[in-house]
């Protein structure tokens, strides 16, 4: 399973003040803390870490369960060239991330897992009406996934199981395909596992 977040640079920086009291030491580990200090674009290591956390929660959920807030439970290790591992619960996992003066994106999968993804798409939306930037991410799933395995279009949906985790359906066959979704700002990005 993986797991995938993106961040818009410039609506994190309207919508969270990271250096306030408290912040970091309440979601980073004190190793990621020390990453943040050492950088020298401590705002971009925030949001990176923070992807890399985010990408790994919703990896570890879609394969083990459960739903929680415990963004210190996962500890990031930060390797060259945007590429990490991450731990939560003994269970290790690799990261990739794109870091951009727009955005930052990362995707997570367990690292026991070798298969790619069949699809993973970044892209820009140009409103920031979340009902508007929903049904353009749903249309992009299904046109994607649709365009990959000849199924028609009509034969596929969208749905949520109870924990609010995506599916593509497949009508026709009642098969449930993965899919993480993650949008920020004016930036989506999807992956079908």
């Amino acid at each position: 399973m993986r797991g995938n977040d993106i961040i818009d640079i410039k609506a994190a920086a309207q919508e969270s003040n990271w250096r306030r009291t408290g912040f970091l030491q309440k979601i980073f580990t004190s190793r990621e803390c020390s990453y943040i200090k050492e950088s020298v674009e401590p705002e971009k290591m925030v949001w990176t870490l923070w992807s890399i956390k985010e990408s790994v929660y919703k990896a570890y959920t879609r394969q083990f369960g459960g739903r929680f807030f415990a963004p210190k439970k996962i500890n990031c290790i930060l390797l060259p060239g945007c590429i990490g591992t991450a731990t939560i619960n003994e269970r290790a996992f690799h990261t990739t991330s794109q870091i951009t003066d727009a955005y930052i994106y990362t995707s997570a999968k367990c690292a026991t897992s070798d298969t790619a993804p069949l699809v993973e798409f970044l892209f820009s939306y140009i409103t920031d009406d979340y009902k508007k930037q929903q049904e353009l991410m749903y249309q992009k799933i299904i046109n994607n996934y649709a365009a990959i395995t000849q199924q028609g279009i009509k034969q596929l949906s969208i749905k949520k199981n109870t924990n609010g985790i995506p599916f593509i359906h497949i009508k026709r066959e009642q098969l449930a395909i993965p899919v993480s979704i993650t949008h920020h700002g004016y930036f989506g990005a999807f992956t079908i596992n």
